[in-house]
C-alpha cells in the first residue's frame, strides 16, 4: 500500500512539475501579482519623420470652400468619399495616397504651399493646417483630419501569423501587434523578442522581455513608423511530437493518480 502511495505522489509532482515548467516558458509579465498597481509610462505621440506619408482632409459647412484644399492630381470636382466628409471626383478618391514628406521635412499643401511638418504629432500638424486656412481667411472654422497612410508595423518569426499592419493613428504597442497576429506559438522565444527600428536610413536593434513587467518601460514597447518585429524560435524547439508525448504522459499520469485515490477510498470504505 505505501509503495502505491508513493508512486501516486511521485506521479502528481511530475505533473505538477511539468505543468509549472509549461507556464514559465509560456506565461507573459509572470512577476505582476494581482491587487498592486504598477506605474505605466505614458503613450508617445507618433511624430512625422522624413519619407512619411499623410492622409489630411479638410471639410467644413460648405463643402466648396474646403474643395481647393483637398486637390487630388490637380482635380476638385465634387463628390463624397464615404466616411471622410471630403468632396472630391470620385475618380481620384482611390487616387488618396497622402501628401509625402520630402528630405527637408516638408510637403507642398494646396492654396497654403510648403508646410514644414517634420517633428510634428498628429494633433500639431492639423492645428497648423486649421490656423494657416484661418489666416488666410479662406475658411472660419475648418475641420482638418489627418492620419499616416504609411505607417506600419512588421511582424515575422514565431507567431501565427505573418503581417504587415497599416496603424493610421500611429498608436500600437508590442503586445496589441502580436496579439493582431494571432499570438506567439509555443516554439516562440518571449523573453528576447526583437524589434528593429529604422531611423533616416540607421537601424537599432531592441530586445524586450515578455516574461517581465519591466517590458512596458522598453523604448519599443510603443511602435513607431516601419519597426519590424522578430520573434526568434527556441534553440531546442518543443516541436509537436514533443508537445505530444509531454500531453500523453499529463494524461496517463493524471488517470493514475485518479485510479489510485479511487482505489484507496474504496479500500477504506472496505475496511
Amino acid at each position: 500500500m505505501k509503495k502505491i502511495i508513493r508512486i501516486t505522489f511521485v506521479c502528481m509532482a511530475v505533473y505538477v512539475l511539468n505543468s509549472c515548467n509549461t507556464y514559465k516558458r509560456l506565461g507573459y509579465l509572470q512577476d505582476m501579482e494581482p491587487g498592486i498597481e504598477y506605474s505605466m509610462p505614458s503613450q508617445p505621440e507618433a511624430v512625422i519623420t522624413k519619407g512619411d506619408r499623410l492622409n489630411i482632409y479638410v471639410t467644413c459647412s460648405s463643402p466648396e470652400l474646403a474643395a481647393p484644399f483637398n486637390v487630388l492630381n490637380g482635380v476638385y470636382e465634387q463628390g463624397e468619399v464615404p466616411g471622410s466628409g471630403v468632396r472630391v471626383s470620385k475618380e481620384d478618391a482611390s487616387d488618396m495616397g497622402g501628401f509625402e514628406v520630402d528630405d527637408n521635412g516638408n510637403i507642398e499643401y494646396p492654396i497654403l504651399g510648403t508646410l514644414h511638418v517634420e517633428g510634428l504629432t498628429l494633433k500639431e500638424l492639423k492645428e497648423q493646417i486649421s490656423n494657416r486656412i484661418m489666416e488666410g481667411k479662406f475658411i472660419k472654422e475648418p475641420i482638418v483630419r489627418a492620419s499616416f497612410a504609411n505607417f506600419r508595423i512588421i511582424v515575422l518569426g514565431e507567431d501565427n501569423k505573418e503581417n504587415v499592419y497599416d496603424v493610421p493613428d500611429g498608436k500600437m504597442n508590442i503586445f496589441e501587434a502580436l496579439a493582431k497576429s494571432g499570438d506567439l506559438t509555443e516554439d516562440a522565444v518571449r523573453d528576447e523578442v526583437w524589434v528593429i527600428r529604422t531611423r533616416e536610413g540607421n537601424r537599432q536593434l531592441y530586445t524586450i522581455n515578455l516574461k517581465t513587467k519591466d517590458c512596458y518601460y522598453s523604448p519599443a514597447f510603443y511602435l513607431q513608423q516601419n519597426d519590424m518585429i522578430y520573434v526568434k524560435p527556441m534553440n531546442q524547439k518543443f516541436d509537436s511530437k514533443v508537445n505530444n508525448n509531454w500531453t500523453v504522459t499529463s494524461s496517463i499520469i493524471s488517470s493514475v493518480a485518479v485510479a489510485v485515490n479511487l482505489l484507496l477510498w474504496g479500500m477504506r470504505i472496505n475496511k
